[in-house]
């Protein structure tokens, strides 16, 4: 029987099994102090349960019980890391979230048992802040979620007293998340870290998914130490998230009051609107580089980039995280008409940006926000006598 193999060649190119790069949007990372385990220090470590970070961190140690509080979130962040500072002390912090830097899928970053305003000569979540804005500026997109320390008693002024420490937390875009639940308990009484049971409980959800009265667990909080009417409104008009047991909510759950981040620029000040603009910046990034050195800036090379395009944001559409879009790629109007029909000026504008390599598209996205406030206007009356 004859066979082929003298006469027909098959050479496999197998570039286009290649996966498109995939970013989850809820790994988080704690960052803190233990003494105890067998994780090494200045080691990310990945832990997948409480018993597991037990074994690697300790139980009873800020690191160990930080992360213990993280993992107990339903829904759970999709990966849990934690990272011992080989000491306490400021260079120890910077060399372990320079570290961390390098941990290219983390989202999320906290300070474990690390309230704002601790003293001590410095300040690890402001450490922490740094490190997630220069990583967004980086093209690393990642969010601090801080506490307020939950051993401030109660006072009447309470509220003062904590937005007076906000300053130095304020980041433009949105990069801090502040937590706040006075009197945080864990069940054997220690003080709750509250920023890590809350960076759990919202790396837990999609992107677009408002935290606005979403459940926060791991702790309990005494009657006489949560927060009035009054006290919520002054925390949450100053960007501060209160955790709070809603009246209106059947049974006793606690639930994060607002959704906010403290961010300076109110653009950002939703933290659903922040993590959902990082995760389509990531999609599309990922989706288009493999175009990059292949697709020309011809009628069909462009047209190639904004399918592409249009396949990411498609997707977001679908999962209604994004109601809408619309793209333009600023030469593909006059690429898409003869040449002899241009102007002087498209000609120009063709020749630099192939003279250049450099293409500009922008993307515009709709975004359905969620409900945080409805107003109902509630108007009496009698009926009519008969």
């Amino acid at each position: 029987m004859a066979v082929a193999y003298p006469f027909v060649k098959v050479n496999l190119d197998a570039s286009g099994l290649t996966p498109i790069a995939t970013r989850s949007p809820g790994v988080v990372a704690i960052v803190g102090v233990s003494d105890k385990g067998t994780a090494a220090a200045k080691m990310p470590t990945v832990v997948d349960g409480p018993a597991e970070a037990a074994t690697a961190f300790g139980d009873d140690t800020p690191l160990g019980r930080s992360l213990n509080v993280a993992l107990k979130q339903q829904p759970s962040p999709s990966k849990v890391y934690g990272l011992k500072v080989a000491a306490d002390d400021e260079a120890s912090w910077k060399e372990a979230l320079d570290i961390l830097s390098g941990v290219k899928d983390v989202t999320f970053v906290a300070a474990a048992e690390k309230p704002i305003g601790a003293g001590g000569g410095f300040d690890p979540v402001l450490l922490v802040k740094k490190h997630c804005e220069d990583n967004a500026a980086d093209g690393q997109p990642r969010i601090a979620v801080a506490e307020v320390n939950p051993a401030t008693g109660r006072s009447p002024t309470y509220v003062g007293d904590i937005t007076g420490l906000l300053a130095p937390y304020v980041s433009d875009r949105g990069r801090l998340v502040l937590v706040a639940a006075r009197g945080a308990k864990y069940d054997d009484g220690k003080d709750a870290d509250v920023a890590a049971a809350a960076v759990g409980a919202i790396a837990g959800r999609a992107p677009e998914t408002s935290i606005v009265l979403k459940v926060v667990s791991g702790f309990k909080i005494a009657d006489d130490q949560k927060y009035g009417p009054s006290e919520i409104k002054g925390l949450a008009e100053a960007k501060v998230v209160p955790i709070i047991d809603p009246i209106l909510i059947p049974g006793e759950s606690l639930h994060f009051a607002d959704g906010t981040s403290l961010a300076s620029e109110d653009a950002f000040k939703y933290v659903d609107t922040v993590r959902l603009l990082d995760d389509i910046d990531f999609a599309l990034k990922a989706s288009l580089v493999e175009l990059i050195g292949d697709a020309r800036i011809t009628r069909t090379g462009l047209n190639t980039v904004r399918r592409q395009l249009e396949a990411v944001l498609d997707e977001y559409v679908s999962r209604q995280a994004i109601t809408g879009y619309q793209v333009v790629i600023d030469l593909l109007p006059i690429l898409d008409r003869p040449e002899s029909s241009w102007s002087d000026g498209e000609r120009l504008a063709v020749r630099k940006a192939r003279g250049e390599r450099l293409v500009t598209s922008t993307a515009v996205v709709v975004i359905g926000p969620a409900i945080h406030q409805l107003v109902i206007n509630l108007q009496p009356t009698f009926v009519a006598a008969a």
